[in-house]
C-alpha cells in the first residue's frame, strides 16, 4: 500500500501506458517530459507505439 510507481516519458510518441481502474482500461499517451505517478498496486501495462519507431521511458518504484 505504500509503494508508488513513476513513469517518466523521455519523448512524445503514440505508445503509452494502460491502467485498469474500476474495470475500465484507460490509456495515457506518452508525452515528452511528463511524469505519471500512481500507486503501484494499480494494474498497469506499457503499450508499444504503432506509428513511431521507439518508446523510451524511465520507470521508478519507490516506497513512502
Amino acid at each position: 500500500d505504500n509503494k508508488y510507481t513513476i513513469v517518466y516519458n523521455l519523448h512524445t510518441n503514440d505508445g503509452g501506458t494502460n491502467f485498469k481502474i474500476n474495470d475500465k482500461i484507460i490509456f495515457e499517451t506518452s508525452v515528452e517530459s511528463e511524469a505519471i505517478v500512481f500507486p503501484s498496486k494499480i494494474w498497469h501495462k506499457g503499450v508499444a507505439p504503432t506509428n513511431d519507431l521507439n518508446r523510451f521511458s524511465l520507470n521508478i518504484i519507490g516506497e513512502i
